[in-house]
């Protein structure tokens, strides 16, 4: 088994770009990672907005790609594989935005049990007040495919040098 170590150090910036967003575009309240430390992390009115509107569903194009090549980064799988990879966290990341489209189904599917369980534990929340939203969509499905292609390329570039 080999660890493209590459690819995991990517999906580590891709997430923490995505955090970036959180800290500064994002009101304290909004963000779960954030509202319940027991410190101020959060910069959002503090400083300018560095993303603007794109900043909106950036997130969901950086969330999907990143997931992806971390996985793809610790199963070295070739390109069906990395197919499946990306489709899997595709998949995920499209029943969670359309869970909170659906919020009473996607609620009822959440098991009690959750509600003990650290990180687990806001996921009825996520659903009841998240916000569904087209553009969200397409950014994880943009993100899927383009994180796919980059897989793809460098797999490829990677086997002829």
């Amino acid at each position: 088994m080999t660890i493209n170590l590459r690819y995991i150090l990517i999906g580590i910036f891709l997430l923490s770009l995505g955090a970036l967003i959180y800290l500064i575009d994002r009101p304290p309240g909004q963000t779960y990672f954030i509202f319940t430390l027991p410190f101020q992390l959060n910069l959002y009115n503090i400083t300018p907005s560095l993303f603007g509107p794109i900043g909106n569903f950036l997130p969901h194009f950086l969330h999907v790609s990143a997931f992806i090549l971390l996985t793809a980064g610790l199963i070295d799988c070739g390109k069906r594989g990395y197919l499946l990879i990306c489709l899997f966290w595709m998949a995920v990341n499209v029943g969670f935005e359309l869970g909170q489209r659906y919020s009473d189904y996607a609620v009822g599917l959440v098991p009690a049990r959750f509600d003990d369980v650290f990180l687990l534990e806001n996921t009825r929340n996520y659903f009841l007040h998240g916000t569904y939203c087209h553009l969200d969509m397409a950014a994880i499905i943009i993100g899927g495919i383009s994180a796919y292609a980059f897989l793809h390329y460098t797999n490829n570039r990677r086997r002829t040098v």
